[in-house]
């Protein structure tokens, strides 16, 4: 009886060591799997687990880190699909404005509002200028659709900020919209005259449909940056 108690004691107590050691030792790992898993869950797809020993745990670490990797790769990709046709959908709506402005100046030769041969000549200035505007979003809507970017593809250059500015508020007071440049500066910067002209368009365009009839352009130097504020006597947006 004494052998018999000795043995399960020393087998409870053996069982019980290796319990705890082999709880021990798939504790630590199994913590860092699970942590792992949690960050995934969280979104966090940029801290990989690194697990680094080589025991039977590598394995499942290995696979959740190959998981998380492929998951941000095919996210990536979504979003720079979405931005891209998000951009595309932009520029197609932008292409709006000169027609509109093509179609208003011919509308007024058909009509006669034209009546003298500087007047006239004006409007098919501003009609041929807005074809230009026009073939060029055309261009470059077809040669963005054809990248692989997540943003437009910029062009800048030297452009003189009063005399570029000017350029763009005369279509516009053409058609009726008081447009002001409040004392712009004689200053050369770099931008994308094309994609410059089509942020100062849309803003001019949404001033003239939501009812303004005076809009005063100025600019503010800062450095080497200068802030263009685009103001109207419009209506406005209701405070959300």
């Amino acid at each position: 009886g004494t052998v018999i108690l000795a043995l399960l004691a020393a087998s409870g107590f053996t069982n019980l060591y290796l319990t705890k050691h082999l709880f021990r030792h798939i504790q630590k790992p199994l913590d860092i799997l699970v942590s792992g898993v949690k960050r995934i869950q969280e979104g966090n797809l940029d801290a990989p687990i690194g697990y680094v020993v080589p025991d039977e745990f590598k394995p499942a670490c290995d696979a959740v880190d190959e998981m998380a990797a492929r998951l941000k790769t095919s996210l990536e990709a979504q979003s720079r699909q979405q931005q891209k046709q998000e951009l595309i959908a932009g520029m197609s709506h932008d292409l709006k404005s000169p027609l509109t402005s093509i179609r208003a100046y011919t509308e007024g030769l058909l009509d006669g509002v034209a009546k003298d041969e500087q007047t006239q000549a004006r409007y098919l200035q501003t009609i041929y200028a807005k074809e230009t505007e026009l073939e060029t979003l055309v261009n470059r809507l077809f040669s963005f659709a054809k990248l692989d970017l997540s943003e437009a593809p910029a062009k800048p250059e030297a452009l003189e900020i009063s005399g570029t500015f000017a350029e763009i508020a005369a279509g516009f007071e053409a058609e009726g919209l008081d447009v002001r440049l409040d004392d712009l500066p004689d200053e050369t910067v770099m931008a994308d005259r094309e994609l410059l002209s089509r942020c100062m368009s849309n803003l001019l365009d949404n001033s003239r449909k939501y009812g303004a009839s005076h809009v005063v352009i100025s600019a503010d130097i800062s450095g080497d940056t200068v802030s263009i504020s685009v103001s109207d006597d419009g209506p406005g947006v209701e405070a959300s």
